[in-house]
């Protein structure tokens, strides 16, 4: 009996072994083909190759609109900017998308509809242009080339057509980017 299980134990661990190597080889390969940040700002890359996307946002203080009031265009364009920066660290040309996406809020509080939500998002010191958030995707289809940086400002304020209504609403999102290998 004991050399029984010296036997089997002989012949299941060659493909114990095997099937944890393949299990490893699979997480790593998920982990360069997806990868995603934590917290408040995410990435999300798929395609082949040298890639390598950074979001940095180190620099600024996040987006705020607590206890807010509607604001005019002209007043919502000179708050502070929650400043990002997306850079190309790979060998390879990448296409984004970036958008805002809601993050969780308290219990028993209700999200402020979209349509109350003025946002201005300008790259490398372009014009800034004023949008109502319609749509979560606030940049689409951008390409960035290896070795290339491009530097956002992003302003969001409360519409000043907004009602009284939304004084015990919260608005809070993070940016998330999704990238993929580009090929021209």
């Amino acid at each position: 009996m004991v050399e029984y299980d010296k036997n089997l134990r002989k012949q299941l661990f060659p493909v114990i072994t095997l099937l944890l190597i393949v299990l490893v080889i699979i997480g790593v390969s998920y982990a360069f083909y997806i990868f995603n940040t934590r917290g408040e700002k995410s990435i999300n890359i798929r395609g082949k190759g040298s890639l390598s996307l950074e979001l940095d946002d180190d620099a600024s203080s996040g987006i705020s609109l607590l206890n807010t009031v509607p604001t005019s265009d002209a007043d919502g364009l000179n708050t502070t900017p929650y400043n990002f920066s997306i850079v190309n660290n790979g060998n390879t040309t990448i296409k984004y998308s970036i958008s805002l996406v809601d993050s969780d809020i308290e219990s028993g509080k209700e999200r402020i509809a979209d349509t109350n939500i003025k946002y201005s998002i300008s790259k490398n010191d372009s014009t800034e242009q004023v949008n109502v958030l319609s749509s979560r995707k606030i940049e689409s289809d951008t390409i960035i080339s290896p070795g290339t940086t491009n530097n956002y400002s992003l302003k969001i304020w409360l519409n000043s057509n907004a009602t009284t209504d939304v004084s015990n609403q919260v608005f809070k999102t993070k940016v998330v980017v999704d990238a993929i290998q580009y090929e021209q």
